[in-house]
């Protein structure tokens, strides 16, 4: 995860040189173009070196595939996206508190540059492919040492870190956390690209009906302002705890309904077989097997670091 942390901020500092080199370059004037590059170099390049690198090894990469899901877990997953959703508006609201919403003035700003398809082509498709392949598919399966508690609490703050936006860091850890525990029950990266997916394409409706609508190019840190109300604010929350108990409902169902499915998948590697025993072995080790010590706090603190530079030099 550390390589991944130095190679992301690398590649955020480079297109920021190159901005600056070449401002007129069609990457910087197209966003979508921007986001479909930095997606395959940041995301999707790691996980294809790492299979380069260890295809002749020996040893077998542990790996979370896409499979089919059955109709059942399907369902499930359209009703788990509809509890999450509000849960992450709610925390996106109350993060108007703290910062900016900019991810929705880039979108709303995105449907007014170019087709509806290409948004939801580089803000709907391709993260969800590309980001769950790195997060669910490699990153959470190399933590097959610890507990699951563990594994997705690390999954949830690497991938809320991920970002490199204030903003975005509570609601992309509470995802995070759900997306991993979807996959791991499921044996499946289908079940986290499907939800993210959807997600993603939501909040692409919205911003595009809000433009059409409301004849806006994006949402200003006056416009937040202005819509802030306690109000508004009692019926998201309440809305939200709604919704999270029909989340945690839901998660009980889906996880029983995997449990008890018999078929075993074969393009699935199960690499938590031991992730429930709350004694595992290795828990309090040096190396994968502790996974908060000091790596852990670096990252940490240079993922942190950089937000706060970003935030004030933006």
């Amino acid at each position: 995860m550390l390589v991944i942390l130095v190679y992301q901020i690398a590649m955020v500092y480079a297109f920021s040189l190159l901005h600056e080199a070449i401002p007129g370059a069609v990457i910087f004037e197209k966003t979508w173009v921007l986001l479909v590059l930095t997606q395959f170099l940041i995301c999707a390049m790691p996980v294809v070196v790492v299979l380069i690198i260890r295809r002749k090894s020996a040893e077998p990469l542990r790996l979370y595939r896409p499979h089919k899901l059955g109709a059942v877990n399907f369902v499930l997953l359209l009703a788990i996206t509809v509890c999450v959703y509000p849960i992450s508006i709610f925390i996106s609201y109350v993060m108007l508190y703290i910062t900016p919403n900019t991810v929705a003035g880039m979108i709303t700003g995105m449907n007014s540059e170019s087709s509806l398809f290409l948004t939801f082509l580089s803000v709907a498709m391709i993260p969800a492919v590309f980001e769950e392949t790195l997060f669910r598919g490699y990153l959470f399966a190399q933590y097959d040492s610890v507990s699951l508690k563990k594994a997705v609490v690390l999954n949830g703050v690497f991938f809320g870190l991920f970002h490199l936006n204030l903003h975005q860091l509570p609601y992309a850890f509470v995802l995070g956390v759900v997306f991993a525990l979807l996959v791991y029950y499921s044996r499946s990266l289908s079940a986290s690209i499907l939800i993210h997916f959807l997600l993603n394409a939501v909040s692409v409706m919205v911003s595009f009906a809000a433009a059409k609508n409301l004849g806006e190019a994006g949402m200003t840190e006056t416009d937040a302002a202005e819509i802030f109300s306690l109000g508004t604010f009692v019926i998201l929350a309440g809305i939200a705890v709604i919704a999270a108990v029909g989340l945690i409902l839901l998660m009980r169902v889906f996880i029983k309904h995997n449990r008890n499915r018999s078929a075993v998948r074969a393009t699935a590697v199960s690499t938590h077989d031991k992730l429930e025993d709350a004694n595992a072995a290795t828990i309090g080790t040096d190396g994968p097997g502790r996974p908060f010590g000091m790596l852990f706090w670096i990252i940490i603190l240079v993922y942190s670091a950089y937000m706060i530079y970003a935030g004030l030099s933006g």
